[in-house]
């Protein structure tokens, strides 16, 4: 995860993020007979967060499934997502950009269409069902909270009245 990047890659991709300097890693020793590998688990140099996937399912609080809507802040984006706060929780938001959505007052438009509306600043109101709470000690480490995923619902900003409704209907 970088500025403008979220997503899966492989390491040959996401080493050009890094750069020779200090970072915060996570990494697991396997030893095996007589040898040892150490594995890199994640990784924190600035903005740029380099995370495996199974370091995200071992960092799980609690996966909460339903129909969740809450008020909160954008404090940044990561390429086609979104990172909010709520009193101090920070939570990513996976967001499709090729999802199809339906602006009030103009009709079907992609998420990466309209992303550009959403400011950092602003206060939104979300409509989600998929809600990871991750662990305290990941949230120290990684700054981040929870990760959110899965709209049916909407995404409104409540300063400028940009109304999203997840398409279809």
């Amino acid at each position: 995860m970088a500025e403008d990047e979220v997503g899966v890659y492989y390491w040959t991709r996401v080493k050009e993020y890094v750069e020779e300097d200090s970072a915060l890693i996570v990494m697991v020793s396997i030893s095996k007979g007589n040898k040892t590998f150490n594995v890199l688990l994640g990784l924190r140099q600035g903005g740029v967060f380099i995370i495996r996937p199974i370091l995200i399912k071992r960092s799980v609080h609690k996966w909460k499934h339903g129909t969740f809507e809450f008020t909160c802040k954008l404090i940044g984006k990561r390429g086609y997502s979104l990172m909010v706060e709520k009193r101090g929780f920070r939570a990513l938001v996976l967001i499709n950009p090729e999802g199809k959505w339906y602006k009030a007052g103009y009709g079907e438009v992609s998420w990466k269409d309209v992303m550009n509306e959403f400011n950092v600043g602003d206060s939104l109101w979300l409509c989600t069902h998929n809600i990871l709470i991750l662990r305290k000690r990941f949230a120290e480490v990684f700054e981040i909270n929870a990760i959110i995923w899965g709209f049916s619902g909407a995404i409104i900003n409540l300063d400028t009245g940009v109304a999203l409704a997840k398409y279809p209907l």
